[in-house]
This record gives C-alpha cells, sequence and structure tokens, in this order.
C-alpha cells in the first residue's frame, strides 16, 4: 500500500475509533494524516471509501499471518488452528473501526454498491480462510456442516467481543480463543456421533460461490514444503560438508524468516540468493520468490 495511502487509513482508523464515521470530516482525517485537504483526493474519492480499504488493510495483514504461520513445520494442524485464532480475535480487538463495520453496517447512503459488493467478498474471502483451517483439522468428512461451524463461532466471537471489547485483554483472548476450539470439537462430535448426520443450513455452495482470491493456508504450506525439497536437494547434492551446512544454515534461516509476522523482505531477498549460487536450487527458490512477493 502507498506510503501516504496508509497514512490516511491509520488515521481513519484512530479517528472513527474516538468520534464514529458519521461525525468525522474528512478534513480531519487529512490533517490528522498530515496532508492537505486536497491532498485527501488524490487518494479516495470520498470517505465513503475508506470503510473498504479498512477491511482490505486488516485482510492483508491477516493473510500475511496466516501465510508465515502455515509456513512452519514444527506445529500440529491443530496448533495452528488454535494460533490462526488468536490472531484473528487480536487483529479485530485492535481495530475497533473493523469490528464496527462488519457488526453494525455504516449508513446505506455512505456506500455506492460496487463498495457494498467489495465489502461482501472481502468478509467471504476470510470465512474462507477459516473454513479451510477448520478442515486442515478436523478432515474432509465433515465439510457438509462445516459452514454452519463457522457462522456459530464468528458468531460467538462477535457477540463476546460485542459485550466484553472494553474489558479483552491479552490474558481474556487466549481464554476466548481455547473456548472457541472447545466449541468446535463439541460441534464436530456431535456430527460425528449422529447416526443420521443433522441437516445443514448453507451446506457447500451458499453464498461463498465467488472468486477466492489469495489463499493464504495453502501458499504457507507451499512454502514448508519448498524449503523442505531444499534441504533434501543439498543432502544429494556432492558437496563439501562444510559447504553443505553452509547452506543449509542459510535455509534454516530461510524457514524462521518466512514463518516470523513481521519478515524482513531485504534479508528473504538476500538469503534467496545466497541459495540461488547452486544452479539446481534455482528453479525452486523462483518459487518461493513467487510466494514470497519478492
Amino acid at each position: 500500500m502507498d506510503n501516504k495511502r496508509d497514512d490516511i487509513v491509520q488515521a481513519a482508523i484512530r479517528l472513527f475509533s474516538k468520534k464514529g464515521f458519521a461525525a468525522t470530516s474528512v478534513e480531519e482525517i487529512a490533517k490528522e494524516s498530515g496532508m492537505a485537504k486536497a491532498s485527501f483526493y488524490k487518494y479516495f474519492q470520498g470517505k465513503h471509501e475508506l470503510p473498504l480499504a479498512i477491511c482490505f488493510k486488516m485482510e492483508e495483514e491477516i493473510g500475511k499471518d496466516i501465510k508465515a504461520l502455515y509456513s512452519q513445520t514444527g506445529l500440529s494442524s491443530r496448533d495452528k488452528l488454535l494460533r490462526l485464532i488468536k490472531i484473528y480475535l487480536n487483529n479485530i480487538i485492535g481495530n475497533k473501526v473493523y469490528l464496527l463495520i462488519i457488526t453494525e453496517p455504516f449508513p446505506a447512503n455512505t456506500h455506492d454498491e460496487p463498495t457494498n459488493e467489495a465489502l461482501q467478498e472481502h468478509e467471504k474471502r476470510i470465512f474462507l480462510w477459516i473454513r479451510d483451517c477448520l478442515l486442515d483439522v478436523y478432515g474432509p468428512d465433515v465439510e457438509g456442516h462445516i459452514w454452519d461451524i463457522t457462522f456459530i463461532l464468528m458468531s460467538v466471537t462477535f457477540e463476546y467481543i460485542r459485550v466484553f471489547e472494553e474489558r479483552m485483554e491479552q490474558k481474556s483472548i487466549d481464554k476466548l480463543a481455547d473456548f472457541l476450539l472447545y466449541i468446535t470439537d463439541s460441534l464436530i462430535a456431535g456430527v460425528r456421533q449422529q447416526s443420521e448426520p443433522p441437516s445443514f443450513l448453507w451446506g457447500l455452495e451458499a453464498w461463498f460461490t465467488s472468486s477466492r482470491g489469495s489463499d493464504p493456508l495453502q501458499e504457507g504450506k507451499k512454502i514448508a514444503g519448498l524449503l523442505e525439497k531444499l534441504e533434501a536437494k543439498l543432502m544429494r547434492l556432492s558437496l563439501s560438508d562444510s559447504t553443505r551446512q553452509e547452506f543449509l544454515d542459510i535455509i534454516s534461516q530461510l524457514r524462521k524468516e518466512t514463518s516470523a509476522e513481521d519478515a524482513s523482505t531485504g534479508l528473504l531477498k538476500a538469503l534467496l540468493s545466497y541459495l540461488e549460487r547452486l544452479d539446481e536450487l534455482k528453479e525452486d527458490c523462483a518459487k518461493l520468490r513467487d510466494l514470497l512477493g519478492l
């Protein structure tokens, strides 16, 4: 995201959180972001575009965190799901404006139809990511019920935060994450214990039949797979022990950096460039660059 555009979005988040959407003017947002009102319109046509920009910023952050999480190989799928729940909770609690957007729609006249459709698509992508993570843990046999379970979990989450938002600290976020996982286990167990599975509301299609966009969970898994493949290739190459260990250490650093939430683009590029000194590793390094957006 352009730095000045990002400054505007961050300013809007602060002001909307304090004053609300309706009471905040474009002039105030521009001033808060350190620019003249006229400069605001270089990036946005009006205040009505900011809720969508806020959603996309959060989606981008969650996507990056999911990709980093699922590029790790030392965690079980269940541990990853629990961490994902905490990532999502921290994001929506930390972004009060986002919580307002998804629980209390802005006045109808603040959105044009394309913006409303874009907000719906954003919400669908978030739900798809959660669905994919649930299936990764519980398996395809519960796929017919996974949308309903996702809706139950999201409903509990939003209602809990709506009531207790002012008292939510990291300790309570962790407890809520554990409770949501407990609810999920209970629902899955209930579905599996039924001799005749209960009917479901949403099924496999519902309103989620739309373009998926990026898939950070699968991208994270591909990153982990490519790193393992690079290690396997190194073990097969005719190299001295010291040279092989040198390259293995680089892969270890690369694995650590790809699984970090605040990964350094410069360091990732440098590590991959080092690995590309071996022709046998260039193809997989190119795939990694593509997955990492380098």
